[in-house]
This record gives C-alpha cells, structure tokens and sequence, in this order.
C-alpha cells in the first residue's frame, strides 16, 4: 500500500463522500467543478497534487499536498503544504490516514523539503503523534454598531487598523488589482523575519476560489473586499476582509508602505 497522485476518477470518490462536510454550501455539480478548477489552475497543476492512499484497489485516505516556499532572512526555504485529509467512515480507526502521512512526510524528506504545514479541522492531538506541533495565532475583536450599515462597518475598520489611515476606498478583489497587490506584499514581506512567497498565480488562485463560493454557494458565501489604505499619496497599504450580516472579519492587514 503506497501513496499516489490521484485520477480524477480518484478524486471524485473522495469528493462524493466528503460531500457532506465540505461542500461549503454547493451543489454536487458545483462542488466537482469547484475542485476541478482548483486542480487545473495554472498555479495548481505546478504546486497542487491530490493524493490517494489505497487499501488493495479502495481508496481509503486522501489528501492536498501543496509546494509553497518560505522566504526568511533573505533565503528561500520549499514548504510542503497538507490539507483535506480525510478517511472514509468505515475506514476509520484502522491506522490509514497515520500511514499515509507517515509516507507523505518521508517522500517530503527525499524531496528536501524543510518544513511541513499542515491545516485541520480536528484538535492538534492526532497530528502532535506525528511531530506536527500546533501553531499560535493572534485574533482581535472589533464590535461594531448598527451592523447592517455599511459606511459604519467601513468607518469603525479604518478606525481599529490605523490612526494614520485617513482614506479608505472599497472596490471588489478584482483580477485586474493582483499584480498590485502582490508588489506592495513583496515590499511588505522584505521587512518581515519570515513569510511566504506568493506569486500572481497564486493570488489569483485563491481569490477566485473565494469568488466561485461567493456566487454559487446556498449560504451566502460573504464575498471578499479590499480597503485601500493611505496615509500619504506615496504611502499605500491595504487590508482584506469579509463581512456578513453581523461578522466582519479581518483576514490580511499590510500597513502603508512607500510605492516609489
């Protein structure tokens, strides 16, 4: 029993099953055309491979396996990336997902990849007997009057970013805006100690994954916005987020920058 860099005969069993828990709100056909645009992207088919793990001729546990790369102190370091581990529910408890990531992380070795970073729905405890260890992540509240209002979402965020902010523009994370959202986070990112790489395949690959569920999905998938964040003409940053009815969340901050 070996891992293996699934069909997408392959991939569409793990997804009939997984289905119920992260469909996000999609239709069955949209869910399969949801994963297959992931698969085929540009950036996907350099860095993405969906990986099966096998019990005879069944597929019993699955997985994302991504290539990221980490820039620190001026090195540039290959990262594995893990998600969507899933095993079938009759499967369960029989070991499987444990020897496939075992595999997973060898074949990462043989690859000299320098770190993997893995995402989970689940508690820390199954993925620490692994010598996966949990990362730390700093939240903050920001709680906001008359929460239908619009303009009052907006004026309490620039409020909470910066002091210096003193105009915030709204428009939609467009296509057309990556190339200049990926320079201001490269400048942004030399002055960090470390931070992942991205490219304007990658930004776009992820923001039209958040657009497809925006406009498909039953739940009414909040839609991802960008503030354009200025303390000077010459000073520029930025923030994404994403508000429902009641909920705004912050996801990304960088600060006003120089674009000279």
């Amino acid at each position: 029993m070996n891992i293996q860099t699934a069909e997408w005969s392959d991939v569409l069993k793990v997804l009939h099953q997984t289905f119920q828990i992260w469909s996000a709100g999609l239709k069955p056909d949209e869910y399969y055309s949801y994963t297959s645009f992931q698969l085929n992207h540009p950036w996907s088919k350099k860095n993405l491979r969906y990986m099966v793990y096998r019990h005879g001729s069944t597929i019993v546990s699955s997985c994302k396996l991504y290539n990221l790369e980490l820039a620190s102190r001026g090195q540039v370091y290959s990262i594995a990336g893990l998600g969507a581990v899933f095993t079938g529910q009759e499967y369960r408890g029989l070991g499987y997902a444990t020897r496939m990531l075992s595999q997973i992380i060898e074949l990462c070795h043989k690859q000299d990849v320098k770190g993997l970073l893995l995402f989970s729905d689940i508690g820390p405890g199954f993925y620490n007997k692994l010598g996966f260890h949990e990362v730390g992540a700093r939240e903050f509240a920001v709680y906001l009057s008359e929460a239908n209002n619009t303009k009052s979402n907006i004026a309490a965020l620039q409020q909470s970013l910066s002091s210096d902010c003193h105009d915030i523009r709204l428009a939609g994370c467009e296509t057309k805006q990556i190339v200049w959202l990926n320079k201001l986070y490269a400048r942004w990112l030399r002055r960090q100690t470390y931070g992942f790489l991205r490219s304007d395949e990658h930004w776009h690959y992820k923001l039209a994954k958040e657009l497809y569920l925006h406009t498909k999905s039953q739940w009414q998938w909040p839609r991802l916005e960008l503030a354009i964040l200025e303390s000077s003409p010459q000073e520029t940053g930025y923030a994404i987020f994403e508000y429902s009815t009641k909920t705004l969340r912050v996801l990304e901050v960088i600060v006003p920058i120089s674009v000279q």
